[in-house]
């Protein structure tokens, strides 16, 4: 208990660097909260990495946008998963 509302985790594979950026959305505003911007430096060794990013978007999130990086190169996500601050998966994308 206690801690960030939220946790997202995913793998991601890149060849660019740079940051990334996660921003969430609350309630029905449209907009992602400029101030819910994190930085993870990328890992450009080839291989898949996992990244876990406290979020403090506080309930109900509504919407999450993950921006990879915006230098050139490839990147790819898979297993992105949103839990809650229990540890439970709340919504799971992309995952085999």
């Amino acid at each position: 208990e206690g801690g960030a509302p939220y946790t997202l985790e995913f793998e991601i594979l890149s060849h660019g660097t740079g940051p990334i950026r996660v921003h969430g959305r609350t309630g029905s505003v449209r907009a992602f909260h400029p101030g819910e911007i994190h930085r993870h430096t990328l890992d450009t060794s080839g291989e898949w990495t996992r990244v876990t990013i406290p979020l403090t978007t506080q309930p109900p999130l509504t919407g999450l946008r993950i921006s990879p990086t915006d230098a050139p190169g490839k990147t790819r996500l898979r297993n992105i998963r949103l839990k809650d601050n229990q540890g439970s998966i709340i919504h799971e994308w992309f995952t085999p």
